[in-house]
């Protein structure tokens, strides 16, 4: 009998057949929301003024927390930090003692909505050339008036009490004019010219880990028109990247923004102010900026996770937040910012080799508080909830341990050991929520739920799956996601 390999169209169908099983036998173990990413070399970076260490030069030393700000491109950034007034005795001072310690003066600018001066540094108000006629008619702007009465007045009592509660609306309205009037300061400080490659924009609440931020910062070209950070999709609209996560835009890209476009020639003063749009139709200004860009022909360049909206205590651990590098962490409260700060400093220093910090390494600052069991406290678990059969978002339950999930902290428990996927659990109110990433959460006491009030709040975490977890996904190198969108 001749065989089957003899006949040659056969056989090479048959080795078509076996790569073709192979490449989708492979790429089927990969996770389908696995982003695409570069590795990169830890090669010795470029400061700013380098050493010579043939010379007998000193070099500077990558342990210190400060040392990032010596490399060439940290000098080409100009950060530019976004506050409000009844932040400057607490946030803004906190911020520039913690995060923005190491930062050179002449690479800051500080935007509010009342002039100022913090800690020495000068504090400019980004609403100064709103229209009379709109401080007047727009209701969101009670507590700029408020503010400039206070400042008329001798700037006599508290401040946050005489602006109330009106500071937060007038947020939005900031993003375009502090747009305007840094092109217009860096054109002054450098004869027509932006004097910076590359702005960086944050907020008092942002942690930012300054050495990965440069190191990211060096694989692009700054001559291109460039808008990046953590994006956000709003249905039907214009995706945007999230102010507090940070925003950088290239000198380019900053330069189209505030270019006159000849069918705006006629509209200079409502250009100048808002670039003629309708701030009532948009709820935040990061939002504004990115429609406006559009319009421009820039759009977003989206880098979650490196740029993330989540603090340490709420981030959720795993699959996407491992191996990558973090360059932010939003919504960071003054302790954290403390607490964070150290213990970056601290990594720093202990380190052996210059590498980048990544999520895998933050998670040391959560994992010893991650118990079996802690009652009054809200792990954030959400994969999947088990409702109680009487619960109107009750849904057929996949297990049999997952139907009973409802009745007892013990059967929830149950639920999520039975659950390959599942690495802690929080139990409230006859509800059995799973999660299949890593979250430290918040204490959470039973007063004040509303309709629940009463119900305690218990969560706990697989210990020893956790750790199985860190076993099989340890990095060997920084996963730089690429862009999306």
């Amino acid at each position: 009998m001749p065989s089957l390999f003899r006949n040659r169209p056969t056989r090479l169908f048959f080795l078509i057949a076996l790569v073709v099983f192979a490449i989708y036998y492979t790429t089927s173990l990969i996770p389908p929301s696995a982003r695409p990413y570069d590795i990169w070399p830890n090669t010795p970076p470029t400061y700013a003024g380098s050493a010579d260490p043939e010379a007998g030069d000193a070099v500077p030393d990558f342990r210190d927390k400060c040392t990032p700000f010596r490399l060439a491109i940290a000098q080409s950034t100009l950060v530019v930090l976004k506050t409000g007034a009844v932040e400057h005795a607490g946030k803004l001072q906190h911020w520039l003692t913690t995060v923005g310690a190491c930062i050179p003066r002449e690479n800051l600018l500080v935007f509010s909505d009342v002039e100022d001066e913090v800690q020495g540094v000068k504090v400019r108000d980004a609403l100064r050339g709103a229209p009379e006629a709109a401080v007047e008619s727009i209701p969101d702007f009670a507590g700029y008036k408020a503010l400039r009465e206070w400042v008329s007045g001798g700037r006599v009592g508290d401040m946050a009490e005489a602006v109330g509660r009106g500071g937060w609306a007038l947020d939005k309205w900031k993003f375009l004019p502090m747009m305007r009037d840094v092109h217009s300061i860096q054109k002054q400080q450098s004869e027509g010219r932006l004097q910076k490659k590359w702005l960086f924009f944050v907020e008092t609440d942002t942690f930012v880990v300054w050495e990965n931020l440069f190191t990211w910062l060096e694989h692009f070209d700054e001559r291109e028109k460039l808008y990046m950070g953590s994006p956000v999709w709003p249905p039907k609209q214009t995706v945007f990247a999230h102010g507090g996560s940070g925003i950088v835009l290239s000198a380019e890209a900053l330069q189209k923004l505030n270019e006159v476009d000849v069918e705006e020639e006629g509209k200079v003063q409502a250009w100048e102010w808002q670039r003629g749009m309708d701030m009532g139709e948009w709820c935040c200004g990061d939002q504004v900026l990115a429609e406006v860009l559009k319009r421009k022909g820039i759009r977003i360049s989206g880098y979650w996770p490196l740029f993330n909206g989540e603090p340490l205590t709420t981030l959720p651990f795993g699959r996407e937040h491992w191996c990558e590098p973090a360059i932010t962490l939003h919504h960071v409260r003054d302790g954290e910012l403390d607490e964070t700060e150290r213990w970056v400093a601290g990594w720093m220093a202990s380190r052996k080799e210059q590498r980048p910090l990544l999520f895998e390494d933050l998670f040391a600052t959560i994992s010893p508080r991650l118990a079996s069991k802690t009652e009054d406290w809200d792990n954030k678990s959400e994969d999947k909830l088990l409702y109680p059969p009487n619960d109107v978002n009750y849904r057929s339950p996949s297990t049999l341990l997952e139907g009973a999930a409802h009745a007892s902290l013990e059967d929830c428990r149950a639920a999520c050991e039975d659950n390959k996927q599942c690495l802690q659990y929080m139990f409230h109110h006859n509800i059995c929520s799973l999660n299949y990433k890593v979250r430290l959460g918040e204490r959470r006491t039973p007063e004040g739920e509303g309709e629940r009030r009463g119900g305690s709040w218990t969560s706990g975490w697989l210990m020893e799956r956790i750790e199985e977890y860190k076993m099989r996904h340890q990095c060997y190198d920084a996963h730089w996601v690429r862009n999306n969108p």
